[in-house]
């Protein structure tokens, strides 16, 4: 591995790449759920993305707003924090990538890995988004772990095919 050349560390061409191989991968996440969801029904009601948005102060009822596509509630303001931290993630691994390509151990997969600990793991547990981990079902466990390590290894994917 190597660093990028110089003349293709630009601000704009990090943005562009790590947004789109962001949106690719919010995608990728939220498909990989749909056959091993995380949480049980109940803990869904209130997902963590809305439950971390109620804990700095925003109210349940724009939490959970939806709009309706095809007869399907779609929760608008959940989906917009699942995006935004998913761009953000890949800008960020893009940026440091480009100087530090061991990052990209795994196509992805170890950074993925990592985020997984660090949010769900720690940070959330911590601040009570969600319950200890030992609180949680292993199955829970799993599909985050596994989910995780796709949705980087797929943003990766998409990384390395924009990257100039």
């Amino acid at each position: 591995m190597h660093r990028s050349p110089r003349r293709s560390r630009s601000w704009a061409t990090t943005v562009f790449v790590g947004a789109a191989s962001g949106v690719a991968g919010g995608f990728a996440r939220l498909g990989w759920e749909v056959p091993f969801p995380p949480r049980t029904p109940e803990r869904e009601a209130t997902d963590p993305p809305q439950t971390l948005l109620e804990q700095v102060g925003f109210s349940p009822e724009f939490t959970h707003h939806a709009v309706t596509v095809a007869g399907h509630d779609v929760p608008v303001v959940s989906l917009g924090a699942h995006f935004a931290f998913s761009v953000g993630t890949a800008v960020t691994y893009d940026l440091v990538a480009q100087r530090w390509p061991k990052i990209t151990f795994g196509r992805g997969t170890g950074y993925g890995i990592f985020v997984w600990g660090a949010t769900h793991v720690v940070l959330m547990s911590l601040t009570h988004t969600v319950p200890a981990p030992w609180k949680r079902p292993m199955s829970e466990h799993l599909s985050e772990f596994f989910g995780h390590a796709f949705w980087m290894w797929t943003t990766d994917a998409v990384r390395r095919q924009l990257r100039p």
